[in-house]
């Protein structure tokens, strides 16, 4: 391939990547968390009563960090283990101060991804997502149950990205 680093998909992923990720923990920082405080909480949000292990999985991250961000978010009062003390195994729940903090935390999602797909029109986002499950398929990263076209428009038509005027036949 001629040219340099800077025409090699893995480089320009990895910039993105890094430039969204600056981003999202500048907004993050106003609620008095990081990037990955944030993910556990809406983690626990979308599967309350999970343990640390299942909700590791579901972000596909490792267990014993996500403990940490776990107890953090424990220390700080936004999340509540109940069961076997302090391990793995026990449930845990948003408080009714992490309640609040993840639907702010939603909206800042959604800002963010209305502002990096603003300029996309709804093929080209269909498109783009479709290459991303391929993508995430392909090095091995498990892809969410049912994520293709229909998933896609799912997940479109709950945050408001695709228009509801979108003909999907």
């Amino acid at each position: 391939m001629n040219g340099g680093i800077e025409v090699e998909l893995g480089f320009r992923l990895n910039r993105l990547s890094r430039a969204i990720r600056r981003s999202w923990s500048v907004q993050l920082a106003t609620l008095g968390l990081t990037p990955p405080q944030a993910g556990t909480l809406r983690a626990i949000a979308q599967a309350p009563g999970g343990s640390v292990r299942s909700i590791a999985r579901l972000l596909g991250s490792d267990p014993t960090n996500t403990k940490r961000c776990v107890d953090e978010l424990e220390g700080i009062g936004l999340v509540v283990g109940t069961g076997k003390g302090g391990g793995r195994s026990r449930s845990l729940w948003p408080s009714q101060s992490g309640e609040l903090v993840i639907k702010r935390i939603t909206e800042l999602a959604f800002e963010q991804q209305a502002r990096l797909v603003g300029t996309l029109s709804n093929a080209e986002l269909l498109a783009f997502m479709e290459s991303i499950a391929k993508l995430e398929r392909l090095v091995g990263v498990e892809v969410w149950p049912g994520y293709g076209e229909s998933g896609i428009r799912s997940i479109s038509d709950q945050i408001g990205f695709i228009s509801s005027e979108t003909d999907w036949t």
